[in-house]
């Protein structure tokens, strides 16, 4: 779903993208809450709305291209299966809505740099 949306917003102007992904951040960090309460069950696998936010923030601005894409989603869920610094503190210091949504930005942010390195380095 994350990937589609990264399709859809790209053929808008970034602004757009931008507004949307920090509505989904804010909304999302509520709703993954709330979830995670109904549920019982901390970052629960049924909450994917932080996996939603995290590949809209891997891809924003990045170069464009199939490719690209394709390399930031893989890169993000690799990124997101390893939970590099400081995603696993979070995860385990905040805890809640926040953490289940920050943690996923981290490999999202770090994936979205990676990419524009490259993008750079291939001028």
């Amino acid at each position: 779903m994350g990937l589609a949306l990264v399709f859809l917003l790209h053929l808008f102007f970034p602004i757009i993208y931008l507004s949307f992904f920090i509505s989904v951040l804010v909304v999302g960090t509520y709703c993954a809450g709330q979830a995670e309460q109904a549920l019982r069950e901390p970052d629960s696998p049924h909450i994917v709305i932080d996996e939603i936010a995290g590949m809209l923030a891997a891809a924003f601005l990045i170069p464009e291209g199939t490719g690209f894409l394709l390399a930031a989603f893989l890169l993000f869920r690799l990124l997101d299966i390893l939970k590099p610094y400081p995603a696993r503190w979070i995860e385990r210091r905040i805890g809640g809505g926040p953490a289940i949504m920050l943690d996923d930005m981290v490999a999202g942010i770090y994936t979205n740099l990676i990419l524009q390195g490259v993008g750079q380095a291939l001028g």
